[in-house]
C-alpha cells in the first residue's frame, strides 16, 4: 500500500510485503508502463522492500525518499545531479519517463470528474498524445 502522512502533497511511500529485485521491477514496469526503455540507477539484484513514487518530473522529492528510508525511487524524469544524490544516498532510481508516468492516470482522473459532474454540462476531452516529445536512438 503507498501512504502518505496527508492527502495533499506529491508523492507516496509503500512497501513491498515480500522484497522483490530491482530487476524484477524494471522488467515489470515496462510491461505495465508500455515502455521500451528505462534509466536506472542501482544494482539489478538490489533487493527492494521501501519504493518512493512521485509521476512527472521529480527531482524536488529525492531528500524526502531519502529521509522515508526508500530503497528505491520511481519516477518520470531526473537530472543528472539527481541521480547522483539518489547513488551517493543509496537509493536505486527508476525513471520511467514524464509521459509514461503520468498518462495512466487520464482515464482515472477524466472518469472522476465525469462522476463528480454527473449530469452537469461538462465535456471532458482527453489528450490524445501519446509518448515523449523526444526520441531515444542507440
Amino acid at each position: 500500500s503507498l501512504m502518505n502522512r496527508s492527502r495533499h502533497g506529491l508523492g507516496r511511500v509503500g512497501d513491498f510485503e515480500e522484497a522483490i529485485s530491482l530487476e524484477s521491477i524494471w522488467e515489470l514496469l515496462k510491461r505495465k508502463l508500455r515502455v521500451e526503455t528505462l534509466k536506472i540507477s542501482g544494482e539489478p539484484q538490489q533487493m527492494i522492500s521501501r519504493v518512493a513514487i512521485c509521476s512527472g518530473s521529480g527531482g524536488s522529492l529525492i531528500a524526502q525518499a531519502i529521509r522515508e528510508k526508500a530503497d528505491l525511487y520511481l519516477t518520470g524524469e531526473l537530472n543528472y545531479h539527481d541521480h547522483w544524490a539518489a547513488r551517493e544516498a543509496g537509493l536505486a532510481v527508476i525513471e520511467a519517463g514524464h509521459w509514461a508516468t503520468e498518462s495512466c492516470f487520464v482515464p482515472l482522473v477524466a472518469e472522476y470528474l465525469e462522476e463528480l459532474f454527473d449530469g452537469e454540462n461538462l465535456h471532458i476531452i482527453r489528450s490524445g498524445v501519446t509518448g515523449e516529445p523526444y526520441r531515444l536512438v542507440r
